[in-house]
């Protein structure tokens, strides 16, 4: 969710290369239901390209941005659930040793 305006902007701008400003805003229509949303993403995408059919890809570098970050995020935390899983399995044959040392003692 936080990252649709971001994804949203990244596709206008990848979009809007070789696109006129009415080719992208008919193109995003697809992505986008709302007029005034979609005139502010081709606003934002063609902005200071100086060329009917370029579009400025500075736009994109956020997206890519977050989507590193969040994968980040997602590697850390796979690797402290497989850290809480570890240390789970190694108390468990812990327990599991001294059970067996209990029985062989009273044997």
């Amino acid at each position: 969710r936080l990252l649709v305006q971001a994804a949203l902007m990244y596709v206008a701008a990848s979009a809007g290369e070789g696109r006129t400003f009415r080719e992208l805003f008919d193109y995003l229509e697809e992505f986008v239901a709302s007029p005034q949303v979609r005139f502010g993403l081709c606003r934002k995408a063609k902005a200071g390209s100086g060329d009917a059919l370029a579009a400025i890809g500075r736009k994109q570098i956020y997206f890519e941005g977050a989507v590193g970050v969040l994968k980040a995020v997602v590697e850390a935390d796979a690797k402290i659930i497989a850290h809480r899983v570890a240390v789970a399995k190694v108390k468990q044959w812990e327990r599991e040793a001294a059970a067996e040392a209990a029985a062989s003692d009273g044997t």
